[in-house]
């Protein structure tokens, strides 16, 4: 009984804070899929690397073990991206390397050379 609660509540947290979900990272630009639950329709966001302009990594929920990043772009809205999606890691290394000439904060950085934990 208990692992069937947290189960629903763990979906119910997904389905209310992600939005937006990584569908791929290329050498160009990131791709986001954006669902709108109440419509139950998905839209496309690219955001090219050259447009990323700040990348803040923060932490949250019982012992900080979530990690929510958010991405800055010059046109785009800000995207926040959940530690609990898959290949966070990689991904945080991915948009610290290609994102050279934006700002990255510490805690992102720290997370991607092994100084934080995930």
């Amino acid at each position: 009984m208990f692992f069937l609660l947290l189960l629903i509540l763990l979906v119910l947290f997904i389905r209310w804070d992600s939005a937006y979900h990584l569908v791929i990272i290329t050498p160009e630009k990131l791709v986001f899929e954006k669902v709108v639950w109440k419509r139950l329709t998905t839209s496309f966001t690219y955001i090219p690397w050259g447009e990323v302009e700040k990348v803040t990594t923060t932490t949250g929920g019982p012992f900080n073990l979530l990690k929510v990043t958010q991405i800055e772009s010059r046109v785009h809205a800000p995207v926040k991206v959940y530690s609990f999606m898959e290949d966070y890691l990689h991904f945080l290394k991915d948009l610290t390397r290609q994102a050279d000439p934006s700002r990255v904060d510490k805690l992102t950085a720290d997370i991607t050379t092994g100084r934080a934990d995930v």
